[in-house]
Formats: C-alpha cells, sequence, structure tokens
C-alpha cells in the first residue's frame, strides 16, 4: 500500500508563493496552500485550495481539523504572517516559526525594542496609537533629514511615508494607522544611506547568508518609498557580505540570550549602510523576503533553489548547498511602475540588450494587470505595472546594468475615465454603506447618511434645494443672429488674484476622510489626489479646516505639495487658532485664505467641542493684517453678509449654503445667487462671485454663471471620484464638466465666459411655462 503523504500548510497563494508550493510537490508533500482571495494566482497550484481568511486562527485549526488536513510542515515566505505559521505549528505540535520570535520580529515597535535591549544598531522611534504621544516626541527629538512613519505591521511599505518634521503627523499618522487594524504607529529617525536586502537561513542558532542584493530605491514626491528593483549580489557584496553576516549573526545570537531558544528558520533583513560604514538595522523579519529575490534573483544568480532549503531546514536538516554560496552571475530584479489610469495595451518586446549577449538570460517577466484594469497613483510597492528578472555575466560593470526596463514592453494607459458611471462604480466599492451610496443623481433623495457624513442636515431640504433651485432654470438657445462671425472655440479661462485658470472652476474645501466618508481614503490622500488633479487641470483648489485641530494642517501641507490653493478656515473662537492657520497658509504659498463663517455651531465641530463665533467686520479685519494674503468669505446667502464682507476687506465671496449641511430650510444657493450678484456687480465691480451647491454637469456650471457666479466650486462629485479613482476620476470628472461647459457654449454661440448673462437662462414656473430669468 502507498505510503500517504505529509500535509505542507503554506500561508499565502500568491503569485510570490509559487515556487515554495512547487518545491514542496517535489519533495513528497501533499500541498494545503489558504488564502483569503478565492482566486488566488496559485489557488490551482496546491494540491488543496482553503479559500478561508487565515488570521482567523482558530476557525482555521478548526476546519483543518475537520476536513482532515492536520499539518506535518507549516511555511510561508514573502508574507508578513509568519506569526500565524508560528500559531499553528505551536498548536499541532510541529516544525515550524516559534511564536516568541515571531512576536519579536513582527511587530516593529517591539523589533525596535528588541533590538534596543541588546545594543543593535538602529534609528531612534517611538511607536504608540497615539498622534499626540508621536507628536510629542518628535518635537523633542529633531532630526536633520526628517522622520518615516509607518504602521506598526505592514509589508510592501504600505502606510510607509517620509515627512520633514512633527507638523506632519497631523496627516501621516491616519495615513499610516489606517493600513493597521491596531491603529498602531511607528515614527522613526529618517538615515540616508546605501540599502541592503538580505535573506537568511538559521540553523539551530547558526547563520547561513542565503542572499545579498543592493536595493534600488526612489523617495517619490519626497514622500513614499519606491522599491524600482535589486541586484543579487550587491557589486560590493565580496567587502560587505562577511560584515552583514557578523551583524544579523549578533540578532541571532541576541534572540537566544532573549528567549534561551536557538533561532531556527528564516531571516529576512533590510539593512542601511552609513556613511561610516556601520550597518543600521532597518527591518528583520522572520521570514524570506518577498519582492522575487528569495523565489527568482538568488536561485538564478546561485543555481540554489532556496525554497528547497527552507524546507529542508525546517524538516529538521541543515542544506549543505548554503554552507558556502557561490555567485555564478548578476541576477536583477526590475519593475516597471507605470502611471495612474486605465490600462489599454500590454505588450513584451524582444529585449535586444539581452540578446547581444548569450550569458544573459530573461527569467521572469510577470504583469500585474490586464487590459481594462485601473491603475492607481503608486505610493509603495504594491501594485505595480510589471516585473522583470534576468541575468547577466558577473563580470558586467554596474555602470552597465539596465536602469530601467520600461522599454521592454509596449503598454498604453489612458489617464481618462470617460464614462462617469464608471467612476461612480468604483467608488460604490470603497465607501462605506453608512456614509454614502453613491447614488445614480446626487440629490439629497435617498442618502446614507446626515451629518456626520455625506449628506445634509435634518431631512435634508437644504441639500435638496440646491439641485432644485437649479433644475427650475432652463438654457435658452439662440441659433440665429443679427451679423455673421467666425465660430471660436470657446475661451472660458478664468482670471483671479493675478493668475489665469483654465476653467471658472474650483475644488470645494471639505475634510472629514474617516467622519465623513468612513475611511475609504486618507485626509492626506484626499487632499493630494483632489488638489493635484485641480492643478494639472489648470483649475484651483481649496481645503477645508475640519474638528479635529490639526486637521487644516494636512490642507496647507497639501497645497505646498500641490503648488496652489486656497485655504478655508472654519470661525473658530479662539482668534489665536486662526492666526496659526492664516500664517501656515502663507507659508506654504496659498493664493489666499478664506472662512467659512457659516460653519458656527456646525455639528463635527460640536461633536469634537471646537468652539466657534461669529464673527465681526473688526474681527476679521484684524485677521486680514495677520498676513499679505487676500481673503474669501464662504457661507454667503444674503445681501448684508455680502457686503459685510467687503467692508471688511474680502476679495470674494462664495455664495453657499455649505451643502445643506448647516441650516435646515436654507435656500438653494442659485436661490439667492441672483439678487447678490446683481448687488455686487452694480457697487463692487472689482469683487469676484463664487457659488456652490448642486452643481452636477457642465450645464449646471453655465446655469450658475449665467445667474451671477464668476466661478464655481464643486464638493460631493468630487468626493465621489476621489474616493473611487484618485486623482485620474477626479481630473475625469472634471474634464467632464468642463467639456459640458464648453459644449453649451457653443451650442448658444458664445466666445467667451463675459458673454454668458441671465438673458441665456429662463426659469420654469407651474411646471409648464417659461419666464427669463430677469422678470
Amino acid at each position: 500500500m502507498q505510503k500517504a503523504k505529509k500535509n505542507l500548510l503554506i500561508i499565502g497563494a500568491g503569485f510570490l508563493q509559487s515556487s515554495l508550493i512547487e518545491a514542496g510537490k517535489e519533495r513528497g508533500f501533499q500541498v494545503i496552500a489558504v488564502d483569503a482571495n478565492e482566486t488566488a494566482y496559485s489557488a490551482n497550484l496546491a494540491d488543496i485550495f482553503i479559500h478561508f481568511q487565515f488570521t482567523d486562527l482558530e476557525n482555521l485549526i478548526l476546519l483543518l481539523k475537520e476536513r482532515e488536513l492536520v499539518p506535518n510542515l507549516v511555511a510561508t515566505c514573502g508574507t508578513d504572517f509568519s506569526w500565524v505559521a508560528a500559531r499553528i505549528s505551536e498548536y499541532f505540535q510541529i516544525p515550524g516559526p516559534v511564536p516568541i520570535f515571531t512576536d519579536h520580529l513582527t511587530h516593529k515597535g517591539r523589533m525596535r525594542d528588541f533590538f534596543g535591549r541588546y545594543q543593535i544598531a538602529q534609528p531612534g522611534y517611538k511607536y504608540s496609537c497615539s498622534k499626540e504621544e508621536l507628536i510629542e516626541w518628535a518635537r523633542e527629538n529633531k532630526t536633520e533629514f526628517g522622520f518615516v512613519v509607518k504602521p506598526v505591521l505592514n509589508m510592501g511599505a504600505r502606510g510607509v511615508i517620509k515627512i520633514p518634521d512633527y507638523r506632519h503627523l497631523a496627516y501621516a499618522f491616519e495615513f499610516a494607522a489606517r493600513m493597521d487594524k491596531s491603529g498602531e504607529v511607528i515614527i522613526e529617525d529618517y538615515i540616508p544611506a546605501r540599502e541592503y536586502s538580505t535573506d537568511s537561513l538559521v540553523f539551530q542558532g547558526q547563520h547561513f547568508l542565503t542572499g545579498f542584493a543592493l536595493r534600488d530605491i526612489q523617495v517619490k514626491d519626497d514622500h513614499y518609498f519606491i522599491e524600482r528593483g535589486h541586484t543579487m549580489p550587491s557589486p560590493d557584496y565580496l567587502e560587505l557580505q562577511s560584515l552583514a553576516h557578523q551583524f544579523l549573526q549578533k540578532i541571532c545570537d541576541a534572540l537566544y540570550t532573549e528567549t534561551g531558544i536557538h533561532y531556527h528558520g528564516a531571516l529576512k533583513g533590510d539593512l542601511r549602510l552609513d556613511n561610516q560604514q556601520n550597518w543600521i538595522a532597518g527591518e528583520v523579519a522572520a521570514r524570506l523576503s518577498g519582492g522575487f529575490m528569495s523565489t527568482h534573483t538568488f536561485p538564478s544568480a546561485t543555481g540554489i533553489s532556496l525554497m528547497h532549503a527552507y524546507l529542508e531546514l525546517l524538516e529538521g536538516s541543515l542544506p549543505e548547498e548554503i554552507k558556502n554560496i557561490e555567485y555564478g552571475c548578476v541576477a536583477i530584479e526590475r519593475s516597471i511602475a507605470g502611471s495612474p489610469g486605465v490600462l489599454q495595451k500590454f505588450e513584451w518586446r524582444e529585449v535586444d540588450a539581452l540578446k547581444k549577449n548569450k550569458h544573459s538570460k530573461l527569467i521572469l517577466k510577470h504583469q500585474n494587470y490586464q487590459p481594462g484594469d485601473f491603475i492607481s497613483e503608486l505610493q509603495n510597492n504594491i501594485g505595480k505595472l510589471a516585473h522583470t528578472v534576468f541575468t547577466l555575466p558577473k563580470e558586467t560593470k554596474p555602470d552597465d546594468y539596465p536602469k530601467s526596463v520600461d522599454s521592454w514592453a509596449e503598454f498604453e494607459i489612458d489617464p481618462w475615465i470617460k464614462d462617469r458611471r464608471i467612476i461612480e462604480r468604483r467608488a460604490r466599492k470603497v465607501f462605506s454603506h453608512k456614509h454614502c451610496w453613491v447614488c445614480k443623481v446626487c440629490d439629497g433623495e435617498n442618502c446614507a447618511s446626515g451629518v456626520p457624513g455625506m449628506g445634509g442636515r435634518g431631512n435634508f431640504q437644504s441639500f435638496r434645494d440646491n439641485l432644485q433651485a437649479l433644475e427650475e432654470y432652463r438654457i435658452m438657445p439662440r441659433f440665429l443672429q443679427t451679423e455673421s462671425r467666425q465660430e471660436k472655440e470657446p475661451d472660458i479661462s478664468f482670471p483671479f488674484l493675478g493668475k489665469l485658470f483654465s476653467a471658472p472652476v474650483l475644488s470645494a474645501p471639505i475634510t472629514g476622510a474617516i467622519t465623513n466618508m468612513g475611511g475609504g481614503i486618507s485626509e492626506w490622500d484626499y487632499a493630494i489626489e483632489t488638489s493635484t488633479a485641480a492643478v494639472e487641470s489648470g483649475l484651483l483648489p481649496t481645503f477645508g479646516d475640519g474638528a479635529t485641530n490639526d486637521k487644516y494642517m494636512t490642507g496647507c501641507f497639501a497645497l505646498q505639495k500641490a503648488g496652489s490653493g486656497i485655504p478655508f478656515f472654519k470661525p473658530r473662537a479662539d482668534l489665536s487658532e486662526l492666526q496659526k492657520r492664516i500664517q501656515l497658509a502663507e507659508q506654504c504659498g496659498a493664493l489666499a485664505w478664506g472662512m467659512d463663517i457659516d460653519g458656527i455651531s456646525f455639528q463635527t465641530l460640536r461633536d469634537k467641542s471646537a468652539a466657534t463665533t461669529r464673527k465681526t467686520v473688526q474681527d476679521l479685519q484684524k485677521l486680514s493684517q495677520l498676513s499679505q494674503l487676500p481673503f474669501l468669505i464662504k457661507g454667503v446667502l444674503t445681501i448684508e453678509d455680502a457686503e459685510r464682507s467687503i467692508e471688511a476687506g474680502a476679495s470674494g465671496i462664495v455664495i453657499s449654503n455649505h451643502g445643506g449641511r448647516v441650516l435646515e430650510g436654507a435656500p438653494g444657493s442659485a436661490r439667492v445667487l441672483p439678487e447678490i450678484s446683481e448687488f455686487i456687480k452694480a457697487r463692487y465691480p472689482h469683487i469676484s462671485i463664487f457659488a456652490d451647491g448642486g452643481i452636477r454637469s457642465g450645464s449646471d456650471i453655465f446655469k450658475m454663471l449665467a445667474l451671477g457666479a464668476d466661478a464655481i466650486l464643486i464638493g460631493r462629485p468630487i468626493v465621489i471620484a476621489a474616493m473611487g479613482s484618485g486623482r485620474i476620476g477626479v481630473k475625469s470628472l472634471l474634464k467632464l464638466y468642463i467639456d459640458e461647459l464648453r459644449q453649451t457654449m457653443r451650442v448658444l454661440g458664445l466666445a467667451r465666459l463675459q458673454e454668458i448673462s441671465k438673458d441665456h437662462i429662463g426659469k420654469v414656473k407651474d411646471n409648464s411655462t417659461l419666464h427669463y430669468s430677469q422678470s
């Protein structure tokens, strides 16, 4: 009778686990792979695939027992779930990672504590669930090169962001915390240095270096760490690998001193070498590396299957081939990052650089997207367009290594989403159903939430009236003219405060990524994605000031990064708080600052006990003297407030009922815009008039301009676009609206914005009769 195969349980069934699955089968195991993704890349490669959330340990163990799939060995690679493998190994009392080691080397904060106890060189650090504690630490521990903020549990640089100083924790804390359910975040000194990746196998405390690579890391936008690839072995490995071995052996020895148990298993290291040739521990984990290093570049450079060696080690034997490793060639991994948009085409090309040398070989071509897939803005190592692994002769000079492989593939990415329904469908997948259902028409008729949330105040009457007021107007075309003239493409450029913008369209100031949007996007991502989209479209972005006391910093720093914008601040009772905001806006290069005067007693501010007060003309005049910036007043619904705003020195006003989120029963903006505009243009023609509320198309923009606005702001539709598709969604939506505005002007024969007047619209009365708006 044939002997039953032993069971090898592998945590994860993605692409990077395929080599481990194959090695397990080749070694005679029945391979069981478990993954939460039902369509995981290697699901069909395993003998048995279990679709299950493997972090649910208790139920996973029950499932294995019920199905009589008790493992004889547990392993993982290229994941941060060695702790799962360790817990299962401990439960079934089988070989595998030991929980005490994975606990030390998975949680980045406890890893740093452990290194500190044994004088392992590392950056200064602090970890906590409290943003205030991290700000206090960073304020007291100033560093020349800034900080790195990251979740304590992560992989692939997700949630990792570089910041220049403690103030930027205003957004960086949330950016990192949302990538870890615990909400715990670590901040570390950033140390500029060469970075190396190592793989090791450790046999009963004895360290063997099984991979030494130089990492090619780009700090994108001064914030995000993107690894473009690695080179195995590093060009300087002969002089450095012995020192790296000693450094990692010291960590293994410290683990024994700490626990009384010899470490046995895999060890992955990210090490930095400073200018004084000192090793500094970046991260060390109880696993083999991802990023194609353990699975592809090391085997290609040495001829050794690290997966086989790893399994042999777990089975209790020291693999002979790892005792004296020699590199027969150079193996290089390089990625193609791509750009945001919809992939239209992807085809690999023949690589002339490799064909010319018979000793070069293309090992891997792997693409992560198929035509029709959406590619997001890259902020970490997850989500690149494609990867390659290739070898070069050992004697190849580093200067001759390919720096980029973008030309190795022919690909087309459409930076526009042409159908707004696609934008909406993508947003529905991201939005919490408690906050927004992304209705076909965002009109306040069937909202998922009020305030807080994406809805309106009370029964949403003011929200709905924004759209109803606009709907009461019709555009009145004139197809005949008194004299012939050459048709021109409409000029919709908008001058404001000495700058010329491509269209009279601004993004509205919005905050509350968690409170109002449900956490489907971070505060920083919302601010940077919407503002970048606006600026790249030639438009002017604006930024909000939330209930949380440091939310305004996120907007100001995003403004600084985008290069343009206007932050709007709440009418806080503490004038010193407003002073801080105005001065930071000026430092960050704001075009102006604004105040939404209707923010008094706003629900989210009350929830956070943020005191606000009505402002007097004198208050605003005092605030205006704090900087050289002009200012705008938002939330104007009456001629009296408009005149007082101008008396206080405002350069412009925004006619707005705050999206129906402040006062139940307030009129829609389009109802009061005509009379306020007529008053201002008659007496104060130099004052700019903005309006928002209920704008859902280019024809709505046209109506607002015809009613007297110089420019308009768009709110909820931009939130929906950003939630589903980031800056590409926002740019696409803005382009749709602006194209519709141009088309409306073409049909009406209007060449310039200044030609739009109330004569071009009529008001519906009694659902039947059209009246010109001036009547």
